[in-house]
């Protein structure tokens, strides 16, 4: 009897066994793959303009193209140009002169002859009037008569007849100066000086290429070449 017990259990164990022996796992399902829809007519994507960036909290990243200004080329010199130049250096070392004092600008003459002019000297005086101005000087147009004179050829109101300009002008300081021919240029020296004491209050000194001087005088530069007559090289002097 007790055989026939151990033999049943031992077939029941058996039988266990085979029910809880190794069995293959269960398939594993693959990844679903999702293919996003392909837009065949995508929208160019706004590109931010360069004040947006500049004044945007986020850096723009590194694949969006910055719009970067238009490149401002400087001017070629210009008679304007060292006038300009003239003006800072002047005014940087002047004194007494302010917004309040009235500055009166002569033509500039020739360093050899106090008493004449050209279309060079007349020119710096005009350039160096829009200047003063612009610095925030006051300046005197001493050659406005103060009314008009209408004519058959146009209306004008400047005027070298000292009969129909003011008798009093108030200035107090003039803007004046000289030029003189060199081998590099034309040297141009220019002063604030005052109007009763004759002190200069301020100065500035300036060289100015030839090409400059010739372009204001409108002088044709190949003029200056040298050349030959009865075989002579002759060389002419501007």
């Amino acid at each position: 009897m007790k055989a026939i017990v151990v033999g049943v259990i031992v077939a029941v164990s058996l039988t266990g066994c085979a029910q809880s022996g190794p069995t293959n796992p269960a398939p594993v399902k693959q990844s679903e793959t999702r293919y996003q829809p392909i837009d065949l007519n995508p929208k160019p994507k706004a590109k931010p303009s360069f004040w947006d960036q500049l004044f945007s909290s986020k850096a723009p990243s590194s694949d969006t193209p910055v719009t970067q200004p238009p490149i401002m080329r400087q001017p070629s010199s210009t008679l304007a140009n060292y006038v300009a130049q003239m003006s800072t250096q002047m005014l940087n070392s002047a004194r007494y002169v302010n917004p309040t004092t009235p500055i009166g600008v002569a033509s500039f003459v020739s360093l050899e002859h106090l008493n004449r002019t050209n279309p060079f000297g007349m020119q710096l005086a005009e350039s160096f009037v829009f200047e003063m101005q612009q610095h925030g000087l006051s300046v005197i147009d001493y050659k406005a008569t103060g009314f008009i004179r209408i004519t058959p050829t146009g209306d004008f109101v400047y005027s070298r007849n000292t009969q129909e300009l003011p008798k009093v002008q108030p200035i107090e300081y003039l803007l004046i100066g000289t030029y003189s021919r060199t081998m590099q240029g034309i040297m141009v020296n220019a002063r604030i000086v005052g109007a009763k004491s004759k002190v200069v209050v301020a100065s500035a000194q300036q060289l100015i290429p030839k090409a400059v001087y010739n372009n204001v005088m409108d002088i044709d530069p190949n003029s200056y070449k040298p050349k030959m007559q009865d075989g002579v090289l002759l060389i002419e002097s501007p």
